[in-house]
């Protein structure tokens, strides 16, 4: 058939994989390879983990975190060793729904960039591009605009909504000098992206403000990374930033605190101590 049947988006091949493929592949490349296999989300988590794993772990990327799951439970059922997983926890912890697999382990937080949020890496980021603002202040103001955008995302998944917030500007709905935010400009923004009729916006707004009532005390817990860094290259390119602030992006603002988030810091991490007791229990595999 020509293209003029094929859907108007284009199709990226990493979609159209499978956690079974995964677990094949992995299966393939056991023969050739003696060392563990740590299975992640995504490129960018290869991209850091593979600055702090063992010489003999191979990591690959499974493309979200169903294919992660997927293919773990699948090279479990055929009793190929050496293999752990680590997946982000998003709504998970919430819901009551981590995995019972001993060869699974979640973020310390929601995602690594939380992790990454959280570390001394930020301190250094904003030492370069805000070096007169407190790091603290920077990081609760961010963290109480991001909470509100994971607030209204928990509702989405447990209501089936079907809000999209992948593409969300978060410009469209925050005062960028004041950093106020908007409810209304926030459910018109899902509306316009999401196209799934019109969104009952106080209904939404209650339900939202009950979810942040029961995580008020660990914000953090629910929120995105990617929010995050959004929240925080908004602030910086329009409130705290310097010269160099002006122009900072969400991809640089990532691609610096990955860059900054060493060794040692990762070292401190609960999954760090998690995944070294995994090495321990599954001698001579090692993935840190």
């Amino acid at each position: 058939m020509g293209s003029g049947s094929r859907s108007a988006r284009s199709i990226d091949v990493k979609e159209l994989i499978q956690g079974s493929g995964i677990a094949n592949r992995i299966r393939m490349l056991r023969d050739a390879h003696r060392g563990s296999f740590l299975l992640v989300e995504g490129d960018d988590d290869a991209r850091l983990f593979s600055q702090y794993v063992h010489d003999t772990c191979k990591i690959q990327p499974a493309y979200g975190r169903p294919n992660t799951l997927e293919a773990v439970v699948a090279l479990e059922a055929t009793s190929t060793a050496g293999v752990c997983a680590v997946i982000d926890a998003d709504f998970s912890r919430h819901k009551g729904e981590l995995t019972t697999s001993k060869n699974v382990f979640w973020c310390d937080h929601g995602d690594l960039e939380c992790m990454l949020f959280l570390s001394p890496a930020l301190d250094s980021v904003l030492a370069e591009h805000t070096p007169n603002e407190d790091p603290a202040d920077i990081r609760q103001e961010v963290v109480r605009l991001s909470f509100v955008v994971a607030a209204v995302r928990a509702v989405s998944e447990v209501r089936q909504l079907g809000l999209k917030f992948s593409c969300l500007n978060f410009e469209n709905f925050i005062d960028a000098s004041t950093l106020t935010l908007s409810f209304r400009d926030l459910a018109s923004e899902l509306q316009q992206a999401s196209r799934c009729g019109v969104i009952d916006i106080p209904d939404l707004e209650a339900h939202a403000q009950l979810v942040m009532s029961w995580c008020n005390k660990d914000k953090i817990s629910l929120c995105r990374g990617h929010d995050l860094v959004k929240a925080l290259s908004l602030g910086l390119r329009r409130k705290w930033g310097s010269q160099s602030g002006g122009r900072i992006t969400v991809e640089t603002l990532e691609r610096e605190l990955r860059i900054g988030f060493s060794r040692l810091h990762c070292e401190k991490t609960e999954l760090w101590s998690n995944l070294a007791s995994w090495g321990t229990r599954n001698s001579p595999y090692r993935i840190v």
